[in-house]
């Protein structure tokens, strides 16, 4: 835990902190990502339905975003302005990124696309299942 001392040290404009804005901004996508995604399962946040006596206890969202999260990491952020430059063989899973109802983007990885959705600041967009 963090002392009073070292919490004044600490720069609210310094790279590392526009990092964790930029974290806690793409969590927040993935939420509303999830609930675009899954309108049936309505989640108020990224713990919702957990059972806080048990410490093994987990919930759909969180199970997607840490998988979601390994996919991305393996697959090291790629997004395709144009889908002809997709290898539509070796791939498992692609995405699409729209907006204004309009495909922007394509990835393999839903977090690319969330990083795009952050970054550009999009508010009328959706992911969708290509492959």
């Amino acid at each position: 835990m963090n002392t009073i001392d070292e919490l004044e040290e600490i720069d609210l404009h310094s790279e590392q902190n526009d990092n964790l804005s930029q974290y806690e901004m793409l969590i927040n996508k993935y939420i509303e990502y999830y609930r675009k995604t899954y309108p049936e399962n309505q989640v108020k946040n990224m713990f919702d339905n957990i059972n806080y006596s048990d410490l093994s206890s987990t919930n759909h969202i969180m199970e997607m975003f840490y998988t979601d999260l390994l996919k991305h990491k393996k697959i090291c952020n790629d997004i395709y302005v144009d889908a002809s430059e997709v290898d539509f063989e070796n791939i498992d899973e692609l995405f699409g990124l729209k907006v204004d109802e309009e495909i922007r983007y394509v990835s393999q990885s839903v977090i690319s696309l969330l990083y795009d959705v952050v970054n550009n600041k999009y508010v009328n967009w959706f992911i969708i299942n290509l492959k």
